[in-house]
This record gives C-alpha cells, sequence and structure tokens, in this order.
C-alpha cells in the first residue's frame, strides 16, 4: 500500500499526528476512505517511548489480558480491538502498563515488576508490600501531631485541710486518697508526718516559730511529675511549675488565708503577675482553703471573683458544704484547666477532702519578636532622638 504525500493545503502540522489501525502515518485531515479519523469510541495514548498510538474501545464482552499486558520495555498495541483502557501505570523502568477494569466489585490486583498493586475505591493504587511501613508512617505522623498538639491530659487533685497532722487516723486517711497531687493546707510543724502519707513531698512551707498553718504538696500515683521552678510567696504559700509527663505544665498555688483577708489574696496575685508571664497563667491552679464562703451576697467573694475574672482565671464551686454549712474550699484556675467531676469526702478533720478530676491543655510558646533590621531601627531611633524637633512622644 502506497503513501501519497499530502500537499500544504490538506494538512496542518500543528494537528495531531494520528496512526490508523493499518499501522501508515496519515496527515490528511480530510481523509475518510482508507484511514478513517478518530471517533468517539477512539483514545490516543503515549506509550513509554513517547510514541502516539491509539485504542479501538469495543464492549467489554471478554476480559481478557494479553501476553504483553505488563511486559517491560516499549508497549506492543494490538491491531485488532482490545478490552478499555481504564488507566496507566509505570513499571519500576519507567515504561507504561495497561490496567484493565474489573467487570466484580472487589478490587484488581496486578503485579508490576516485583509489587502487588490493589485499586482502592478512589482510584489510587496501594502497594500491599509497603503497607505495613505505610501504617507506621502514619502512625509515626500521628504521633508527631500528638506531640505538637497533645490532648488533654486527665489529671486527678486531691485538697485537704488536715488541721495537723497528728494522729494515725489522718495518716491513714492521708494513705488512702487515689489522687496524682494532694494539697494539704495546716500541716502544722509536723515534718517528720509528712515523710509517712505515702507520697513524694514536692514541696512544703512550715512555720517555724509559730503554731498552725503551713502547706504541703505530695505526688501519688503513677504520673511522672517534677517540680521545676517555685516562688515564696508567704510564710505559708509558695507556687510551684510542674512538669508532667514531659509534655505537661502546671503551676499551683497551695492558698490557705487563716482568716480569709481580701487583701492577702490580692498580693498574693500581685506578686503572681510579677514572677509568671501572661502566657502561663492558662495554667495557673490556684487551690486550698479560702476561708471565704462562696455566697453571691458575700462581699469578699465576689470581690475574689471578680479579681480572678479579670486575670482570666474562673472560680470551680464545690457542689456542696466543705466545713460546717459553708463552702470554704475551692479551685481557682486557668482557661487552659476544666474540671469534669469532683467529690467531696468526709474526712477526721473539720474540713472536708475535696476530689477534682481536671483537664490539663498545654500551652504553645510565644513566638519571639523580631525586628526586621536591627542596622536600621538603631538609626531611625538614633536619628529620632538627635532631632531638635523631637520634644515628646507624638513627634517622636
Amino acid at each position: 500500500m502506497k503513501t501519497t504525500k499530502p500537499t500544504t493545503q490538506n494538512h496542518s502540522f500543528h494537528q495531531p499526528l494520528h496512526i490508523c489501525r493499518f499501522g501508515t502515518n496519515c496527515w490528511n485531515r480530510d481523509c475518510t476512505k482508507r484511514h478513517p479519523r478518530e471517533t468517539k469510541r477512539d483514545r490516543e495514548i503515549l506509550d513509554g517511548l513517547g510514541f502516539l498510538g491509539k485504542i479501538h474501545n469495543v464492549s467489554n464482552s471478554e476480559n481478557r489480558v494479553d501476553s504483553n499486558f505488563f511486559r517491560e520495555g516499549p508497549l506492543e498495541y494490538t491491531l485488532g480491538p482490545v478490552e478499555s483502557l481504564d488507566s496507566t501505570k509505570k513499571d519500576s523502568k519507567g515504561f507504561v502498563g495497561k490496567i484493565e477494569s474489573s467487570p466484580t466489585n472487589a478490587p484488581p490486583t496486578e503485579y508490576i515488576g516485583n509489587n502487588l498493586l490493589t485499586l482502592d475505591s478512589d482510584g489510587f493504587f496501594i502497594n500491599q508490600e509497603a503497607l505495613p511501613m505505610q501504617k507506621a508512617a502514619l502512625n509515626r505522623d500521628d504521633r508527631l501531631k500528638s506531640c505538637n498538639n497533645p490532648m488533654p491530659l486527665e489529671l486527678r487533685l486531691g485538697q485537704w485541710n488536715a488541721w495537723s497532722i497528728n494522729g494515725e487516723s489522718k495518716i491513714n486517711f492521708t494513705r488512702s486518697l487515689d489522687v496524682d497531687i494532694l494539697l494539704l493546707q495546716e500541716v502544722w510543724q509536723r515534718s517528720s508526718e509528712l515523710e509517712n502519707l505515702g507520697g513524694t513531698i514536692l514541696d512544703s512551707k512550715l512555720r517555724q516559730n509559730e503554731r498552725g498553718g503551713g502547706t504541703a504538696s505530695l505526688k501519688k500515683g503513677s504520673q511522672t511529675i517534677t517540680c521545676i521552678k517555685k516562688i515564696d510567696l508567704s510564710k505559708d504559700m509558695k507556687a510551684i511549675k510542674l512538669r508532667i509527663n514531659h509534655n505537661y505544665f502546671l503551676w499551683v498555688v497551695n492558698f490557705y488565708n487563716h482568716d480569709g483577708s481580701t487583701s492577702r489574696f490580692q498580693k498574693i496575685i500581685g506578686k503572681l503577675r510579677k514572677s509568671i508571664s501572661p502566657n502561663e497563667w492558662k495554667i495557673i491552679c490556684i487551690i486550698g482553703d479560702f476561708n471565704t464562703d462562696i455566697n453571691e451576697d458575700n462581699n469578699n467573694f465576689k470581690l475574689i471573683k471578680s479579681l480572678s475574672k479579670q486575670m482570666g482565671l474562673k472560680v470551680w464551686n464545690p457542689n456542696g458544704v466543705t466545713r460546717k454549712t459553708k463552702r470554704l474550699d475551692y479551685l481557682i484556675a486557668g482557661e487552659h484547666i476544666s474540671s469534669s467531676r469532683h467529690n467531696i469526702l468526709p474526712s477526721p478533720s473539720d474540713h472536708k477532702a475535696i476530689l477534682w478530676d481536671i483537664q490539663l491543655q498545654s500551652i504553645k510558646p510565644p513566638s519571639p519578636i523580631s525586628i526586621p533590621s536591627k542596622e536600621w531601627a538603631i538609626k531611625a531611633t538614633e536619628t529620632a532622638m538627635l532631632n531638635p524637633k523631637t520634644i515628646d512622644s507624638q513627634s517622636f
């Protein structure tokens, strides 16, 4: 069969090259006799070497795979009808292989090289042999994500005004409390008894020359808790910064106000403002005996609640009385601390013990303040300061 070279009037070099079913290069777009033009049922594909070939689609009356289905090397297209082409996939040497649609609902699986590929519901192929490694990588990504944005930590805090640790009943009661951190008030000068309470002492503040008062903070349970910083607030109180399970931090103020003075509470807040950065106020927990009844008609409590709100803190109220007919023991915490439930327990002291189940969220470190150009900033500042027209902040 001879091929007639077309004239310049019958072809355009901007048109795509067509190879008909007879294997002859046809440049004539108007040729319909021996080289039928492309129809809607035909497709053009590129093989692995970049040559353009045509696949003529037919109905899927038979599902078969020819011998050259996944051969390595340039593809040899059959001249007769073949199954419909759904997608192409490169093998290990960069050649394209044809992937045939499966008539059943089961995902098709074929081998490319030595790898078994499975088509998922979205049309993406999954390497079955590499799937365990992919799952491990996903788990690793999840772990890294959880480190950057960890979930809230479940923690149980216990508070109790022991009114001196001076008896076996009080020591046994303290040991029986199932908490992670135990905050004791009014431990008096019982430093020797603190060693027998069944926990690790995180901090204690005992009066040296006076009776009464004093606080102690103990670590119990299986949580990894260490004290990394302490701030002296008064003769009975300290603020301690705790590292919990390596990724969480918590400021704890074991609070004891023997006479319920609001001025003492204001002084404590003032010292905390000077020592703790604003970003860490979200993880402050002030817990203990305030000796101020939770009552909306109580002016002292109104002041405590108002000042706490100004500092971004919330007062968590117990659902019952803690001493006689009043609620003197409670919790004040930052916005990254919330309480899901609590329990009030009778005790051998005149105050009841409270167990708080809290959720502690981690905080992100503040981003450093950067100057785009330090040299330019210094020069602009010196120029403005030496300018005789600069007389106040407005002109500066």
